[in-house]
């Protein structure tokens, strides 16, 4: 990666990261409705959060990163289950409009009625986490992190100190998309991904101050992301229908054929990250 193609901004790199990790911990505790659009937009300040104390921990205070990236982990987990129901029930919805699917469609409103329901329990289970001990210690800690953001010694040099760091951030996902060619099972997806995540948020970070450079680098680790995370989603899907749709009769025979279709997307999609 080059350096900067534009003049470097005059902010240390202490004071780039006090803003943009300060945002996403008060991101993180915005809305808490748990509408559809909530949930995505909290699970994104919690990724975004993350990949800033990951991608840039050589410049924060080590002790109190390694405590907080644990809990941040575990609030995104309790989340999870809600997301994933939020992606099948889209992803159901995207099967309506399958010509092969419209005497189908009776059968994926009441599987979409099961996903309701699942919903409201999974909503229920983060409203117990999030009010636990626990889920408050969390919350008040990133109440503290969004006006105090505690800084390692080399946050007093110029935000070109950045750079070496996202280079790091974009050989660790080439590595991790190497073994995914190799061996592309869901874990070295996921992985993958994971990684893609963390530069793409990093660089959307520093764009402003390190030019585009950094931009294209953070625009090609998006494109990673969003395809890598099609794959996947046709497996939440496909893992879904094998465990409750294919146990009810009145649905069962259209989740089939739902399944068929999943599955055939995620092998084609596989032999092709093969290739």
């Amino acid at each position: 990666m080059a350096e900067a193609d534009e003049k470097p901004s005059s902010l240390s790199a202490g004071d780039l990261l006090v803003s943009m990790i300060g945002d996403a911990a008060s991101a993180v505790l915005q809305d808490d409705s748990l509408s559809v659009r909530n949930v995505h937009d909290t699970r994104t300040a919690i990724r975004r959060l993350r990949a800033y104390l990951r991608t840039f921990r050589p410049l924060l205070d080590l002790p109190w990163l390694t405590g907080l990236s644990a809990e941040l982990q575990w609030y995104q987990q309790s989340l999870a289950p809600i997301r994933d129901l939020d992606v099948i029930y889209k992803w159901l919805d995207a099967a309506k409009d399958l010509a092969d699917y419209v005497d189908d469609a009776s059968a994926i409103d009441a599987m979409q009625d099961i996903l309701k329901g699942q919903r409201n329990k999974a909503r229920h289970v983060f409203i117990e986490a999030r009010s636990s001990a626990r889920g408050i210690e969390l919350l008040n800690k990133l109440d503290l992190l969004s006006h105090e953001v505690p800084l390692g010694a080399r946050a007093s040099n110029s935000v070109k100190v950045f750079l070496p760091l996202v280079r790091k951030a974009r050989r660790e996902l080439q590595d991790a998309e190497r073994i995914m060619a190799d061996s592309p099972g869901r874990s070295h997806i996921h992985e993958a991904r994971i990684k893609a995540k963390s530069l793409r948020y990093a660089c959307e970070a520093l764009t402003p101050h390190l030019g585009r450079s950094v931009a294209k680098i953070g625009a090609d680790a998006k494109g990673i992301q969003d395809r890598l995370g099609g794959i996947l989603d046709n497996v939440i899907a496909c893992e879904w229908l094998e465990q409750n749709a294919s146990t009810d009769p009145s649905v069962a025979f259209s989740a089939g054929k739902l399944w068929v279709v999943g599955m055939q997307r995620w092998e084609a999609a596989r032999s092709r990250l093969g290739n």
